[in-house]
């Protein structure tokens, strides 16, 4: 039994938008985090096994996501995204 899943969305499907759907779709169930890229960890607030609320959420999965597979400590992302904030740069027109 699986209690994180790894996630990729798809690529028209922001975490923002992501974190809507879970929301709309009635599925508050889950906590989401971003790890990075287009990849999120879901986890069941409330202890249920992730496999169970996959196999009967099977096509709320299939619209937003591409890939689910278990959450591991030896995961790696590819790259990361940062934001940066610079003050007094002069920006080109």
């Amino acid at each position: 039994m699986v209690n994180n899943v790894v996630v990729h969305m798809s690529l028209d499907v922001s975490f923002d938008h992501m974190c809507e759907e879970v929301v709309k779709g009635g599925m508050n169930m889950f906590k989401v985090w971003f790890l990075e890229d287009n990849m999120v960890l879901l986890a069941s607030k409330r202890g249920e096994h992730m496999d169970y609320l996959i196999k009967h959420n099977k096509e709320w999965f299939e619209s937003l996501l591409e890939n689910i597979g278990p959450w591991s400590e030896t995961l790696v992302v590819d790259h990361k995204i940062a934001w940066i904030i610079c003050y007094g740069i002069p920006f080109p027109l």
